[in-house]
């Protein structure tokens, strides 16, 4: 007696040449051949006869899992958006807040956005494209990582600065001004790949948070 049955990986359809995969798996399948092309080429120049060429499917199948190119490329954005752990950062920044650690919590801040970086470069690719081509969803990136982060870094220099510890000055500034210094390192190496100074991501973070603690410590009247 013989059993047709369905191995996980998916079954074959020989009239088409194609591997028939379960809903999900399909989905992740086109989710990953088209984060690539968005982060080089971004929205509007990446088409989807190309995501379906890379990802060995017809464009009738990208629309079966996705009612249109904007929403493949929403549901990206919401993948990417939710990758950096930031309440998990978050919670071990607060650890160093109420220790009134300055050095480590800068520091562990800055690391964490460098290694990040280093480890998924498309993020910034595809940030940086989704907000040059002022697409709605680019606020989605703001909302779920910027805002938090530079949230929880102005109330830490307001504590400080009513403590007597930091000087008066902006704090929305202050934490622009090294938020930009690290997003400024990204973007010569990473982005542009042109990198004079050859210094490693330790030494980088050393002196970025020395600037910064320097400044906000030495400065007060």
């Amino acid at each position: 007696m013989t059993h047709n049955t369905t191995k996980s990986m998916g079954s074959r359809d020989p009239a088409r040449g194609l591997t028939r995969l379960p809903g999900p798996a399909r989905r992740r399948q086109i989710i990953q051949a088209a984060l690539p092309l968005f982060a080089e080429k971004g929205f509007d120049a990446t088409t989807t006869k190309e995501i379906a060429q890379a990802a060995r499917v017809s464009e009738a199948i990208i629309f079966r899992h996705f009612q249109s190119k904007e929403a493949l490329y929403g549901v990206i954005v919401g993948v990417i958006s939710a990758r950096p752990p930031m309440d998990q950062w978050l919670t071990e920044l607060a650890v160093y807040a109420e220790q009134r650690d300055d050095v480590r919590l800068f520091g562990s801040f800055a690391t964490r956005v460098l290694e990040y970086h280093l480890r998924d470069p498309l993020f910034l690719r595809l940030r940086l494209y989704s907000a040059l081509e002022h697409h709605p969803l680019a606020r989605r990136f703001g909302e779920k990582q910027t805002k938090p982060a530079h949230e929880f870094l102005r109330q830490y220099i307001v504590r400080r600065q009513r403590e007597g510890a930091f000087s008066d000055c902006d704090p929305d500034t202050t934490v622009r001004a090294f938020v930009g210094m690290l997003m400024y390192q990204l973007l010569v190496t990473k982005l542009f790949e042109f990198d004079t100074c050859q210094v490693s991501d330790e030494s980088v973070v050393e002196n970025f948070t020395k600037l910064l603690l320097d400044g906000l410590r030495l400065c007060r009247p």
